[in-house]
């Protein structure tokens, strides 16, 4: 009976400590502990550059962009940071949203084909729509507005106000589009 005894013993101990061992395995393989990188992919003056997303998204970037997203980008969410001007064609994924973020604006897809142009001398931030829906959320005041296909809106920088307009995909990302 003594043996039993301490084998229950040793059984309590053993599923106390598996539960937080279970708990600390999660968290690791979800990337909870480690460092997160940051990475940056660049368009300098005068050039064009096309990338590819972890999550297999397509991101071209127009001359003098930039983005930046995390070494966790499609583990939690799929959020990235735009200077610059970049067309985009995002990879569906419901669970996940798409957010392109900018000083004044943010765009949240799940799939769609999209345009941001968000260069820091320009008086507004454009976002123009090709493909499925987005939503836009004005940093300024929260508002959410949502595009249709083949629109645009130019947020004002200064004053927070919209402009909707009727448009296509700039010219630039037609042409690179093109390219093989």
């Amino acid at each position: 009976i003594a043996g039993s005894a301490l084998l229950r013993s040793y059984q309590r101990i053993a599923a106390v400590l598996l539960v937080p061992l279970l708990v600390a395995a999660s968290l690791f393989a979800l990337g909870a502990f480690g460092d997160v990188k940051t990475y940056t992919a660049e368009a300098p003056w005068g050039e064009k550059a096309r990338l590819v997303l972890p999550d297999g998204s397509v991101v071209l970037l127009n001359a003098g962009s930039r983005i930046s997203y995390t070494s966790d980008f499609d583990r939690r969410d799929r959020r990235l940071e735009l200077d610059g001007e970049a067309y985009f064609e995002v990879r569906k994924n419901k669970g996940k949203p798409f957010v392109v973020s900018t000083p004044y604006l943010d765009v949240r897809v799940t799939g769609t084909k999209f345009n941001v142009n968000a260069y820091d001398d320009e008086p507004s931030v454009v976002a123009s729509l090709v493909e499925g829906s987005v939503d836009i959320t004005a940093r300024s005041d929260g508002r959410v507005y949502r595009l249709t296909p083949g629109h645009s809106i130019a947020l004002a920088k200064a004053s927070g106000e919209p402009e909707f307009r009727e448009v296509g995909v700039g010219p630039w990302a037609e042409m690179h589009l093109q390219e093989p």
